[in-house]
């Protein structure tokens, strides 16, 4: 399992040497080991579960290019599934940009429990995935994962207020504008 983990890991930076000209290393790896430690009291098969997921997802992120930032966060969407109180601990370890990428991941999911509407939280990362691909700033990646939130659940845009920075929703409401005018010009 650990030799495997390890190979995966090896993949990523390997693959972000070669198609990336500037990544940040340190931080994939940290990120990594903040995924190992948070993982190390799961059993075998809760970490295997959670582990295996978690770097594909990264592997993949790395194969498009995408921020650094993006690819050690989604290396820990699914740990703050498991243990919520790590999102502080993400901040203060890990930093501002992975923490809000994180939390915005984690917001989606919640507001998308519903199984009917699960595609949408998909189809919000793989947005998000895009864009950290093009290296747009992390707030407009964050809006990114959120953006399918206020369209289609009961959260307002002053819920989103209380718990995302001002950046990301001035440009979650901007996003609506754009979909509301696209909406209505599809109509006529």
């Amino acid at each position: 399992m650990v030799k495997y983990l390890y190979m995966t890991l090896s993949k990523i930076i390997e693959i972000l040497q070669e198609k990336h000209t500037k990544f940040d290393r340190q931080m994939i790896e940290k990120s990594y080991n903040f995924l190992r430690n948070h993982t190390g009291s799961f059993s075998f098969s809760d970490r295997k579960n959670l582990l295996n997921p978690a770097l594909e997802r990264a592997l993949e992120a790395a194969k498009s290019e995408a921020r650094s930032e993006f690819i050690c966060a989604t290396m820990l969407f699914d740990l703050v599934k498991r243990k919520k109180d790590v999102l502080n601990e993400i901040k203060s370890k890990l930093g501002d940009d992975i923490y809000w990428l994180v939390k915005s991941y984690d917001f989606t999911r919640l507001g998308f429990l519903d199984h009917e509407k699960r595609d949408l939280v998909a189809h919000s990362l793989r947005t998000a995935q895009r864009l950290a691909g093009i290296k747009v700033s992390v707030p407009a990646i964050c809006c990114a994962i959120l953006h399918e939130v206020p369209a289609h659940t009961d959260t307002s845009m002053k819920d989103m207020r209380k718990n995302f920075t001002e950046e990301i929703c001035d440009l979650i409401e901007k996003f609506s504008c754009i979909r509301t005018i696209k909406t209505s010009n599809n109509k006529q």
